[in-house]
């Protein structure tokens, strides 16, 4: 026999032993073959295959490297040349050579699918959708093909066609648990939270070992506030996997929300340890030890929250420095001299105490003005003087601090006179609504919640709404009872329609709603959808409250998520109190123009309220945008701090709108 039928028999021996998984009899096999026949192309690749399961990285390339310099259109090779780079994670070569692979031999449909997966990765969903496409021509039953063109699409957000890939994805393979976890994420997205909640509990009917199918749908009880349901599911999550800090940061906001406050401690700690950089599991924790009435040990860690807060969260740190100042009020009792030497007999305690260990000390005055600005700027006026007080003690001789520490007290005198001067504006004029409005506005600032429910139940009573008190709804902010003349001017010929549908885009506590339900919306078949990503706790209870709850439809997330899914031309009336950023008040106008009939009038808030600080807080110019793009569809019917139009003609050409809307990058894209 020759050398060359001895190596043919070596080579085959080698591809039996790697199916069997004996990786180091097929090298030797391999390297017998190549000892008698060298420029074998096919054995190369067969030896960088076994060095491959073996997880030896060099080892394989230099075989596969020497089976392209043999055979350079090796497509094959290039395949498990790209293969092997994604799993040592060096991903643009693994993009690259699975290009080439493609490129040699067409028919090699994995790679469609592999390479299609390392794109979504990169975030190039558009080439993944190409190739994902490519590779459902060639294998129309190729279930990994429809599930990547689901994440592909479901992250451009074409839900509807997303939706599609994953159940033709889920007839091809309906036992795979994790499509089932990935639709229902689509689901949820658009506030679809009944479907994505079956989705998820058929991933666990599937694999009960799913801890991710677990802890997304507690995510889905967490924000429809169904905390007790959440918090079942997140134990699950949690006995699956202990160290999981996922699941342990919103089993602990939801432990809190039901009254289990010792509980929710011991959880929010462990999410501490799980997850040391995490701002959520730090304010959690602070307002667990705050609701259990431990405010000195709860002061240093909302302090430690909002050094972890990310810069592009604003917004998070302002409730931090709420909380953190409530926490010093009521550790001090509201005494600010008490405030000051309380802080100060912390700071000077032994290097060991977390006090140290964030960075403050007695010798720079800086982090402790930063504080006290902060804290002043969200009315937490006790905490700030303490503050400032600290920074004049690092340096008493100078005059710039001294300045900034009596401009503190200066705007505290100023808003304690406000106070004051708001409550005997409601004695000397007790039939005047708006000082009980303001009252109770400038008390929720200082968290004094249930003072501040009592001063605007009294200004919805002046204002007219008389079912407000005897419904007993519970409302601690107010920014809409002024506009309520304008509404029942506008919106009275609207009541008792039958099958009224209004959409409500920003709800938080259910206000205006709750006005809707009581005065317009008031035939048995009248409804009202309501859109938000975060309904405050008071909501529901307030909807409850009307006795129409079961016409609320509560739908929970973002609007730009939201509105795309629902039907066109359906709303009577459509009120739009979002985010008042400019571009987005542009988006969510532009979306709800499809879904309003013509004849339906449309509400934008906050028309006439420009916020000097940040230019882009002005909705105004979002919204004067949307009217020159349906200029001769609208009827003005009322300008002032609110905007009433009603919508005469559909206006866009096909396809027109859906080109706008394209152009929205994201909620800080200028277009102006």
């Amino acid at each position: 026999m020759n050398a060359q039928n001895y190596a043919f028999i070596h080579h085959n021996q080698a591809i039996d032993h790697l199916k069997e998984g004996k990786l180091e009899e097929a090298i030797a096999c391999c390297n017998l073959a190549l000892e008698m026949q060298p420029d074998w192309a096919d054995t190369y690749k067969i030896l960088g295959l076994a060095y491959q399961k073996q997880g030896e990285f060099e080892p394989a390339l230099i075989a596969y490297t020497k089976a392209l310099e043999i055979k350079p259109d090796f497509g094959e090779v290039y395949g498990n040349l790209g293969s092997l780079y994604a799993e040592h994670k060096l991903w643009e070569d693994a993009v690259q050579a699975y290009d080439v692979a493609l490129r040699l031999n067409p028919d090699l449909v994995g790679l469609y699918r592999n390479l299609a997966q390392l794109l979504i990765m990169f975030g190039k969903y558009e080439d993944a959708i190409s190739y994902c496409q490519q590779a459902i021509a060639k294998q129309p039953d190729s279930f990994k093909a429809y599930y990547l063109l689901g994440n592909a699409l479901s992250n451009l957000e074409k839900w509807s066609a997303a939706e599609a890939a994953y159940q033709r994805g889920v007839e091809l393979n309906p036992q795979c648990d994790r499509i089932h976890v990935d639709l229902g994420n689509m689901l949820a997205q658009q506030g679809n939270w009944q479907p994505a909640i079956a989705a998820y509990k058929k991933a666990i009917e599937i694999n009960p070992q799913n801890e991710l199918a677990y802890h997304k749908l507690g995510n889905a009880w967490f924000r429809l506030q169904e905390p007790e349901k959440a918090i079942s599911v997140y134990q699950k999550a949690m006995q699956i996997n202990p160290n999981t800090p996922w699941s342990h940061l919103p089993l602990g906001r939801s432990l809190l929300e039901v009254g289990k406050v010792k509980e929710a401690i011991a959880i929010c700690l462990r999410a501490i340890e799980l997850n040391p950089n995490s701002y959520w599991a730090h304010e959690n924790l602070g307002d667990a030890l705050s609701q259990n009435g431990c405010f000195s040990e709860a002061i240093p860690i909302y302090l430690q929250a909002l050094q972890k807060v990310p810069e592009d969260k604003p917004g998070v740190s302002n409730s931090l420095y709420r909380q953190l100042g409530y926490a010093m009020r009521e550790q001090s009792q509201a005494d600010v001299d008490k405030a000051s030497q309380w802080l100060s007999e912390m700071i000077s305690h032994p290097p060991d105490h977390n006090w140290q260990k964030l960075g403050f000390s007695q010798l720079y005055p800086e982090p402790y003005l930063n504080l006290g600005e902060m804290l002043a700027k969200n009315y937490q006026f006790e905490g700030a003087i303490a503050f400032h007080k600290l920074a004049c003690e690092c340096q008493p001789k100078n005059a710039e601090i001294l300045e900034k520490y009596q401009n503190i007290c200066q705007q505290y005198q100023e808003f304690e006179e406000k106070i004051s001067s708001l409550k005997r504006a409601t004695q000397e004029d007790s039939n005047s609504p708006q000082p009980y409005t303001e009252l109770g506005n400038l008390l929720s600032e200082r968290n004094r919640l249930d003072e501040a429910a009592s001063y605007h139940s009294t200004a919805l009573k002046l204002r007219g709404w008389y079912l407000s008190e005897q419904r007993n709804y519970r409302f601690t902010r107010d920014w809409f009872s002024s506009n309520i003349p304008t509404w029942e001017k506008h919106l009275h010929h609207l009541a008792g329609i039958p099958g009224f549908q209004a959409l409500e885009v920003g709800s938080f506590q259910g206000m205006s709603a709750c006005w809707l339900l009581d005065y317009v919306l008031t035939h048995p078949t009248a409804q009202i959808t309501c859109i938000d990503p975060y309904f405050q706790p008071e909501f529901n209870s307030n909807i409850a409250k009307t006795n129409a709850g079961d016409r609320v439809i509560k739908i929970v997330g973002y609007s730009q998520n939201i509105l795309n899914s629902l039907a066109a031309n359906y709303y009577d009336l459509i009120y739009i109190d979002g985010c008042h950023l400019a571009t987005v008040a542009f988006r969510d106008a532009l979306l709800s123009w499809r879904l309003l009939k013509v004849g339906g009038m449309a509400i934008f808030d906050d028309y006439n309220v420009s916020e000097e600080d940040n230019e882009e807080q002005e909705a105004k110019r979002g919204i004067n945008l949307f009217l020159e793009k349906v200029k001769d569809w609208v009827d003005i019917v009322y300008e002032g701090y609110q905007l009433f139009l009603v919508k005469t003609g559909d206006g866009f050409q096909p396809g027109e709108l859906e080109i706008l809307l394209s152009e929205i990058a994201g909620p800080n894209q200028s277009y102006y």
